[in-house]
């Protein structure tokens, strides 16, 4: 029985560190200022400017591909914006 216990423990334990890590919500790139998004060295403050640019002009964004069209938006930035920032439902 402390057997059986122990494991359901480590389970449940194992499944809320995968979900925890999950939960932690990177900015959004939807919200996020210009000063925010100026901060990351990987953007800097004329990417910044053209992301802010953007949602201006079409609204939210609701996928990553909606920033290829930003003259001057490489893979590699946009790698990088993934990996700080999120989309809400992407």
């Amino acid at each position: 029985m402390k057997k059986l216990l122990l494991c359901a423990t480590l389970l449940l334990a194992a499944f809320l560190s995968v979900s925890g890590a999950n939960a932690a919500e990177k900015p959004n790139l939807n919200t996020a200022t210009l000063e925010d998004l100026a901060a990351d060295p990987s953007i800097g403050r004329e990417m910044a400017q053209k992301i802010v640019d953007l949602r201006s002009n079409i609204g939210d964004l609701t996928e990553w591909d909606d920033l290829k069209s930003i003259e001057g938006m490489s893979d590699a930035i946009l790698d990088k914006i993934k990996e700080k920032f999120g989309i809400a439902g992407v």
